[in-house]
Protein backbone atom coordinates (compact mmCIF):
# COMPACT_ATOMS: atom_id res chain seq x y z
CA UNK A 1 0.00 0.00 0.00
CA UNK A 2 1.85 3.40 -1.07
CA UNK A 3 1.45 6.38 1.35
CA UNK A 4 -1.13 8.13 -0.99
CA UNK A 5 -3.55 5.28 -0.79
CA UNK A 6 -2.94 4.94 3.29
CA UNK A 7 -3.54 8.64 3.25
CA UNK A 8 -6.42 8.51 1.10
CA UNK A 9 -7.95 5.31 2.96
CA UNK A 10 -7.21 7.60 6.31
CA UNK A 11 -9.19 10.28 4.84
CA UNK A 12 -11.79 8.24 4.07
CA UNK A 13 -12.01 6.97 8.01
CA UNK A 14 -12.18 10.24 9.34
CA UNK A 15 -15.12 11.55 6.84
CA UNK A 16 -16.97 8.41 8.16
CA UNK A 17 -16.16 9.15 11.65
CA UNK A 18 -16.90 12.53 11.37
CA UNK A 19 -20.30 11.48 9.72
CA UNK A 20 -21.14 9.26 12.62
CA UNK A 21 -20.59 11.79 15.53
CA UNK A 22 -22.94 14.20 13.36
CA UNK A 23 -25.47 11.77 13.00
CA UNK A 24 -24.88 11.11 16.72
CA UNK A 25 -24.96 14.81 18.04
CA UNK A 26 -28.16 15.41 16.28
CA UNK A 27 -29.72 11.83 17.91
CA UNK A 28 -28.44 13.93 21.28
CA UNK A 29 -30.42 17.12 20.47
CA UNK A 30 -33.46 15.01 19.21
CA UNK A 31 -33.70 13.51 22.67
CA UNK A 32 -32.57 16.82 24.61
CA UNK A 33 -35.58 18.56 23.34
CA UNK A 34 -38.02 14.92 24.04
CA UNK A 35 -36.12 15.38 27.60
CA UNK A 36 -37.27 19.53 27.91
CA UNK A 37 -40.76 18.60 26.88
CA UNK A 38 -41.01 15.38 29.22
CA UNK A 39 -39.58 17.57 31.93
CA UNK A 40 -41.92 20.30 31.42
CA UNK A 41 -45.17 17.74 31.45
CA UNK A 42 -44.10 17.20 34.48
CA UNK A 43 -44.53 20.24 35.68
CA UNK A 44 -47.54 20.90 34.86
CA UNK A 45 -50.58 19.75 37.93
CA UNK A 46 -51.85 16.71 36.88
CA UNK A 47 -55.24 16.56 34.94
CA UNK A 48 -58.55 15.97 36.74
CA UNK A 49 -60.07 14.28 33.27
CA UNK A 50 -59.59 10.45 33.82
CA UNK A 51 -61.73 10.30 37.04
CA UNK A 52 -64.43 11.93 34.77
CA UNK A 53 -63.95 10.04 32.25
CA UNK A 54 -64.17 6.70 33.58
CA UNK A 55 -67.27 7.45 34.98
CA UNK A 56 -68.78 8.31 31.99
CA UNK A 57 -67.51 5.18 30.37
CA UNK A 58 -69.44 3.23 33.36
CA UNK A 59 -72.13 5.01 32.43
CA UNK A 60 -72.20 3.87 29.06
CA UNK A 61 -71.60 0.51 29.47
CA UNK A 62 -73.66 0.00 32.23
CA UNK A 63 -76.89 1.35 30.05
CA UNK A 64 -75.55 -0.70 26.88
CA UNK A 65 -75.78 -3.41 29.53
CA UNK A 66 -79.45 -2.06 30.53
CA UNK A 67 -80.52 -1.78 26.87
CA UNK A 68 -79.09 -5.88 26.30
CA UNK A 69 -80.32 -7.02 29.35
CA UNK A 70 -84.45 -5.53 27.92
CA UNK A 71 -84.01 -7.12 24.80
CA UNK A 72 -83.63 -10.84 26.28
Amino acid sequence: MTKTDHLERVEQRQEAMIASLNRLVSGMGIQQAMLEEIMAWLKKPPSSELPDLLRQLIDAVLALQARIEARE
